[in-house]
């Protein structure tokens, strides 16, 4: 490769990091924080695909206790309202604190549930996307989608704990391969001057 060929390539990579991060909008960012954070990115990722089944755990916990204090914050405040909102904000807030206490008691069981449901949302997107009417010669593509998307729902209803684990893998590969992108961009950026 030529050393205009290189240039080129470091340009266009530096483009393409300039897109990436709003990072690189901040006057004097420094590329060893690009690429600390995509080694820390990549690193979570990592941690996804090798322990699913504990990933799935901690991030449901940690939502859990997201969704309780959520949940403590909207029913104290709903005691400030006035008239019929008030009733349905103390309700929605206990039902918050009920949901983020099941999360962090059973977060495996919660996510069961969770992904079951999805399942059940993908079957009946699938039966209306089967069944709906299309122009003459235009549903074919939704058809095939609708077909999908049975296939993917049954599949999380008879095989939920492989689904949940899919969708750790998944999320994984993804937030490794954005992990090295910017990885790549802050080594390949020019230093700050």
């Amino acid at each position: 490769m030529s050393e205009d060929e290189k240039n080129n390539v470091q340009e266009i990579l530096t483009e393409q990091a300039e897109i990436i991060t709003p990072l690189l909008q901040i006057k004097g960012t420094s590329r060893w924080v690009l690429v600390l954070r995509g080694v820390i990115i990549a690193l979570i990722g990592l941690l996804l695909v090798a322990m699913p089944g504990q990933s799935l755990v901690v991030l449901t916990t940690i939502i859990g206790i997201f969704i309780i204090i959520d949940g403590l914050f909207v029913t104290f405040s709903s005691f400030r309202l006035a008239g019929r909102g008030k009733a349905f904000t103390v309700i929605y807030g206990i039902l918050m604190l009920i949901l983020g206490i099941l999360m962090v008691a059973r977060p495996l069981a919660m996510d069961v549930v969770w992904i079951m449901f999805v399942g059940v949302w993908q079957v009946i997107s699938g039966v209306m996307l089967l069944t709906a009417k299309y122009p003459k010669g235009r549903g074919v593509l939704m058809r095939i989608s609708g077909g999908l998307s049975i296939v993917l729902g049954v599949a999380f209803l008879f095989f939920p704990l492989l689904s949940l684990a899919s969708v750790i893998w998944v999320i994984g590969i993804l937030l490794m391969v954005a992990g090295i992108t910017l990885l790549i961009s802050g080594a390949l950026l020019s230093p700050a001057k």
